[in-house]
Formats: structure tokens, sequence, C-alpha cells
């Protein structure tokens, strides 16, 4: 899948602004987190911003993302929230009153 590059601080913060409220508490398991999360998106209706976040954490175009597998997209997307250590973020955010 080649190697991501972490986000600087307002590519982290744009998508705080993007998914941030739909970030759950953290779990022991990224995959019922990612579950978590994604019921939050889609229940408020909110993917275009989902794919907006997923565009800027992955730097692959929203075109390239829709097109993988949906296993690998899974593991991308994994991959890119641990990568991009959205569960500091989110407390960072928090802390800071965003």
């Amino acid at each position: 899948m080649g190697q991501l590059k972490m986000l600087n601080l307002n590519g982290a913060l744009k998508v705080y602004q993007l998914i941030g409220k739909h970030l759950p508490e953290p779990d022991s398991d990224i995959y019922d987190y990612l579950q978590s999360m994604l019921e939050n998106i889609t229940r408020d209706g909110e993917q275009e911003q989902f794919v907006e976040a997923f565009v800027l954490m992955s730097g692959r175009s929203a075109i390239e993302l829709v097109n993988l597998p949906h296993q690998t997209m899974l593991q991308l997307l994994g991959t890119t929230l641990i990568e991009n250590k959205i569960l500091d973020l989110k407390r960072f955010c928090e802390q800071i009153g965003l």
C-alpha cells in the first residue's frame, strides 16, 4: 500500500473538523472503533466529510479509495487513523476546546 505520511497540524485539524464529532471513545479493537465511527458518520449523513478526511489522511484521491477492494480499504483506513494518531488528536482538540 505504500508509506503513509503523517499529516501536519493544519491537515490534522482539518480532519478533526470533518470527523471529530464522530470519533468514539477508544476501544481496545481498531475494527470495533472503525465500525462505531462509520456508524456515527452514516447515522448523521456525513459520508462526504468522511471521504474528504480519508483523502487527506491517506494522500489518495477519492476515486482511488472507492476502487480499492473492501478489505484493503478498511485496512488502509485503520492504518491512516493509527499513523495520524487520531485518538491523540481527539484528546488534544478536546483539551484546547475545539
